[in-house]
């Protein structure tokens, strides 16, 4: 439920902060001229090639087409930022972004860029867009070419903006198994510092990075990225250092202290979650913590995972704010073997 809230906050900002983010074509980092040379070789006349029938609906209804063919001097002659809404409230998930490209020609760039797409389908047609908001959605991003982002540019948004986030997540809640791991954050690093210089003026600016396998989230710590907050939440977090239990005495009301093995922006241990699985029963129990660390029960000897989640139902996780006045906000199901 929250992660679609912040997508509809992506869509109708204005909306949720009472008033519109105002645009300022001065401010554009596009350069039209350099844009222009994009697709040289096609003259206004020649229709855009588009690999996903929906995709053109969507671009052409931004653009306000009726005919639903779009030309390259319709973008090149667009006085507007189309906002291209393609989610999954609008359209399924996207096979092909192949036609994007021409965008690179808008003279004033993209205010909303939100792109629902298929797992394995190529980013590379994005490349070098220029917008204000963004929201990317796949899942395998991980082994996929998700560093296409880094060339993206970021209208400089006036100062007062009162909202605006950058959303990198996959489609599939908890269970996204080829996500963005903690290295990839740092793979990112132009995408992330690009998107915060721009907003750095913006009164509630953050990133999502929802649906992923993240575990560490010291990176937004590690640079320049300040006043910023991180969301997070449905990660898919499996563990490898296992927990020891031993056999000899170990019964179902047995103790077992699981450490966090999840990072915070300072690289300290966090907890946020909630409930804890309980396989013999199939439901998930109250949890029950000391400090960040989690006390299981009801574990049986065959066994081969600790699971413990913030189910959302049960409410969003709690906010952990830093010095630098970064907050973050993190929760998904974490899955600790057991030897």
């Amino acid at each position: 439920m929250m992660k679609q809230l912040f997508k509809i906050g992506l869509v109708a900002a204005s909306l949720i902060v009472g008033g519109c983010i105002a645009q300022n074509p001065a401010s554009v980092r596009a350069d039209a001229n350099a844009s222009s040379q994009v697709n040289a070789d096609k003259p206004d006349t020649d229709e855009v090639s588009f690999g996903d029938p929906a995709l053109q609906k969507v671009v052409a209804d931004a653009m306000g087409i009726r005919s639903g063919t779009i030309t390259y001097g319709d973008i090149r002659h667009f006085k507007g930022q189309p906002s291209i809404s393609a989610i999954p409230q609008t359209v399924e998930n996207l096979t092909s972004l192949k036609g994007l490209e021409s965008l690179n020609e808008l003279p004033n760039g993209i205010s909303y860029l939100g792109l629902n797409i298929q797992a394995g389908v190529s980013l590379a047609p994005i490349a070098g867009l220029t917008v204000s908001q963004l929201s990317i959605q796949q899942d395998g991003m991980h082994t996929n070419d998700f560093e296409v982002l880094n060339t993206l540019k970021f209208h400089d948004m006036p100062a007062g903006t009162a909202f605006n986030q950058v959303e990198i997540a996959g489609n599939t809640g908890n269970a996204n198994r080829a996500g963005l791991v903690n290295d990839d954050l740092n793979k990112l690093a132009p995408l992330f510092n690009r998107a915060y210089e721009a907003n750095k003026m913006v009164k509630d600016f953050g990133f999502s990075l929802s649906n992923q396998r993240i575990t560490d989230f010291s990176f937004f710590n590690s640079g320049p990225i300040k006043n910023t907050d991180v969301f997070a939440v449905d990660e898919y977090q499996v563990f490898t250092d296992k927990i020891q239990i031993d056999p000899e005495g170990f019964t179902e009301n047995t103790e077992v202290k699981v450490p966090t093995q999840v990072k915070g922006m300072d690289g300290e241990p966090i907890q946020t979650s909630t409930r804890i699985w309980n396989a013999r029963t199939s439901q998930w129990d109250a949890i029950k913590k000391q400090g960040t660390t989690t006390l299981a029960t009801g574990l049986v000897s065959t066994d081969k995972w600790i699971i413990v989640a913030n189910r959302l139902s049960q409410g969003y996780p709690e906010t952990i704010k830093y010095a630098n006045g970064n907050s973050l906000r993190v929760a998904g199901t974490q899955y600790y073997p057991i030897s």
